[in-house]
């Protein structure tokens, strides 16, 4: 019997990011998705501009109820894009009523990137994200999202006893797994991610090739891909490297074909990767 994951995000309709990444990633990786949309987005709000946005919160008491009459069985409740303060409530709610004994939590602080807020964020949403965190078995900041939950300044090129620091502070609020991605260093061409394992007491920093694009949607994919390899039983740092190698094949491809910035990553030519 496969799993089955409960997808908490946005919808956007253009642009290869959320809902329309988290999907296709889950399922051709043999995990049932049962998506509850945050929003719905005209498009990724990163390189487009006068997009549609609809918060959904509205919807999610019917969208609960009826969920609770079925009483389906999540084995991972993964959350990621919020479409408002609101919805951090209502997620620890479902996570109240949902959660069973062997279910991960996962959650995705979709807050902010290269030392800034998005624009759809503010922050009264990072201190009610801090409570969200809590919740959560593992947490996937990037390293903009690691300073704002820690409470620390952004950097350009920190020292690894500072990010270790940081996510051992993040660390005593809750989470047991913390990885921190998109690490910036004095090398233009190199990035790194960085694992905090609570219950081990173990900091890993795992290098790769920064490659010369900004795709929008890469966090999502990269997530997807690591809490789906979890769930099919591969350890923690070898889920986060196959997800940071998937990433790196997804961008590299559309680099070569030139592929517009804010349409994502060409990522129906990258999933057979995950059933290899």
């Amino acid at each position: 019997m496969s799993k089955t994951l409960a997808a908490i995000n946005d919808l956007s309709g253009l642009g290869q990011s959320s809902l329309c990444a988290i999907l296709p990633i889950i399922s051709v990786m043999g995990i049932q998705a049962c998506p509850l949309p945050t929003a719905v987005l005209s498009s990724q709000t990163d390189g487009y501009h006068d997009y549609a946005f609809q918060d959904l919160t509205a919807l999610w008491p019917k969208y609960f109820s009826h969920w609770q009459k079925e009483a389906p069985t999540f084995d991972c409740i993964y959350s990621g894009f919020l479409g408002s303060v609101r919805q951090i409530d209502l997620i620890a709610n479902f996570i109240e009523n949902f959660a069973r004994k062997h279910t991960l939590i996962a959650v995705d602080p979709v807050l902010g990137d290269g030392g800034e807020l998005y624009d759809t964020m503010n922050e009264e949403m990072v201190v009610q994200m801090r409570r969200l965190i809590t919740h959560a078995d593992l947490i996937t900041p990037n390293y903009t999202e690691l300073c704002l939950l820690s409470r620390t300044s952004f950097q350009r090129a920190p020292a690894l006893s500072l990010v270790e620091a940081q996510m051992r502070l993040l660390a005593e609020a809750g989470p047991i797994n913390i990885v921190t991605t998109s690490i910036p260093t004095s090398q233009e061409d190199l990035m790194l991610t960085a694992v905090f394992e609570r219950d081990n007491d173990k900091f890993t920093v795992l290098p790769h090739e920064m490659l010369p694009a900004h795709y929008p949607g890469s966090g999502d994919i990269f997530a997807s891909v690591l809490i789906a390899n979890l769930l099919n039983g591969v350890s923690l740092i070898s889920s986060v490297q196959k997800a940071a190698d998937f990433v790196y094949e997804a961008i590299r491809l559309s680099l070569a074909q030139k592929r517009p910035f804010r349409e994502g990553v060409a990522l129906e030519q990258v999933l057979p990767l995950l059933l290899k």
